[in-house]
């Protein structure tokens, strides 16, 4: 009889166990089967890269082993299920299943079954770039064909070797390891100096860009208020907060991320922002049902939310759809490898889902440090970087300005020793970075695929300093 006790008890603790594990399971699994569908379905089926590469760059936890992943027979779906090659009535489960549709032009949208809820019309290529004329304008490469310097930063004594083998440095060593960047690109001045690309990763692969689609979003906005569909300080924003405090909130709120709303920004399962980013429906919606706990405008909190309520408030008096970033910034800029997934509504989230080359990012830098203009055109408002780069007093303890990352504080001290004081830039997970130095005339994007959980993702300390060192002396005027 004892016997059979000891059996009963050990049976209920491995049943217990398996309860525990299976409701862990299901926790994370909606983040986690999202997110590795967009990721398939983004880096493989829409940017075209190869399958096990993209894979690699999942998080360990998220690669194929508990996840089972199917892609469509027409090539235009990914579906991602939680133990569901193992145990298949799980994958039936709510959030044990995943599946991102691709549509030509715009990207891949997480979905509820097997199609979207609104129809995302395919969008023609955008003109590729002259090969034959100079970055920023065309796609002519930093080096000539047979390897030599070309441009006329050569003649005004800048080492462009010695940048070029920074870069190939950090193609080949990592902070304590191998290496994880996937593109590396250089420009001073407009020209594009030096670049570096890992193998199957070409000068116009589109790479996400994750937080990166902050700055996006910040010139997204900038180009409305120049146009006056927007006014920075415009507040009654959505009709759901029309019945409490958040009426308050405003546009400029929103960009310094001090509208006050409690959104949760981790990577942690369940969390605001891997809902954002990894489950169907409307992004903005979510944000915007956030509880407001601070006063607007006098606590900052990074908000990739802040990011999807602007896309959202664009969307509505522009009128432009999934279209947006394409028309205002992506276009005016050559910026044709980029691409900018909307949720399931056919609304860009915009702080996530944005990918595009490290060329294209760059042209995004250059039009921060041409104070907005393009190729003889204005393209936002009047001192909107100025405002953009601005400190924001909220935001002191790690300097911010409107969606981008500043390094000088309040008082002028710099919050990193190692840049320039007047350096802004975007940060992204796994390493992704947009660094502008207006001091030095110089745009550097750094994009990679890191899960260290290092604060750039690679040795960026190491790399800035190197082109620092061989941009002194260089006359400016």
């Amino acid at each position: 009889m004892r016997h059979i006790w000891i059996v009963a008890a050990v049976l209920a603790a491995l049943l217990l166990g398996v309860l525990l594990a299976l409701s862990r399971i299901g926790t994370m699994a909606p983040t986690a089967t999202g997110w590795a569908a967009r990721t398939i379905c983004s880096g493989h089926l829409a940017a075209g890269r190869d399958l096990d590469a993209v894979l690699r760059e999942l998080p360990p936890e998220l690669r194929p082993g508990w996840l089972h992943a199917r892609i469509g027979p027409d090539e235009d779906r990914v579906t991602v299920e939680m133990l569901g090659g193992w145990f298949p009535p799980l994958a039936q489960q709510e959030g044990w299943s995943s599946t991102a549709v691709l549509t030509e032009g715009i990207g891949c949208t997480l979905v509820h079954g097997t199609a979207p809820q609104v129809r995302l019309w395919p969008l023609e290529p955008l003109p590729a770039p002259d090969p034959s004329v100079p970055w920023p304008l065309g796609a002519a490469p930093a080096l000539a064909d047979d390897g030599t310097e070309r441009g006329r930063l050569i003649d005004l004594g800048v080492d462009v070797q010695a940048v070029q083998g920074a870069i190939e440095t950090a193609l080949t060593r990592g902070v304590d390891g191998p290496s994880t960047t996937r593109a590396l690109v250089v420009a001073v001045d407009g020209e594009l100096i030096a670049e570096g690309y890992a193998p199957g990763i070409a000068p116009d692969t589109p790479l996400p860009g994750w937080e990166l689609g902050r700055p996006l979003t910040d010139a997204i906005i900038g180009r409305l208020v120049h146009d006056s569909a927007l006014g920075i300080d415009d507040r009654d924003l959505r009709a759901d907060w029309e019945r409490d405090e958040r009426t308050r909130i405003t546009v400029r709120d929103l960009l310094t991320m001090t509208e006050g709303l409690d959104l949760e920004e981790s990577y942690e399962p369940g969390s605001d922002l891997t809902h954002l980013l990894f489950r169907p429906g409307s992004a903005a919606e979510h944000a915007a049902a956030g509880q407001l706990e601070a006063t607007p405008g006098t606590r900052f909190s990074s908000s990739t939310g802040s990011s999807a309520l602007l896309c959202d408030l664009a969307h509505d008096v522009s009128d432009l759809g999934p279209e947006l970033a394409r028309e205002l910034v992506f276009a005016p800029l050559g910026m044709t490898s980029a691409f900018a997934e909307p949720d399931t509504t056919g609304v860009l989230t915009c702080g996530g889902g944005v990918h595009a080359s490290a060329r294209d990012w760059a042209r995004l830098g250059q039009l921060y440090l041409d104070d907005g203009g393009w190729d003889g055109q204005v393209l936002l408002a009047e001192g909107w970087v100025a405002e953009s780069t601005r400190p924001v007093a909220a935001a002191d303890e790690t300097p911010s300005g409107r969606h981008w990352w500043l390094n000088r504080h309040l008082d002028a001290s710099r919050r990193i020793p190692w840049l320039p004081r007047d350096a802004f830039w975007g940060q992204g997970h796994q390493g992704q970075l947009l660094l502008v130095v207006p001091s030095e005339r110089l745009v550097i994007v750094h994009l990679g695929a890191d899960h260290t959980g290092h604060e750039f993702g690679w040795d960026a300390e190491a790399f800035v300093s190197v082109v620092i060192e061989v941009l002194e002396g260089w006359d400016r005027d």
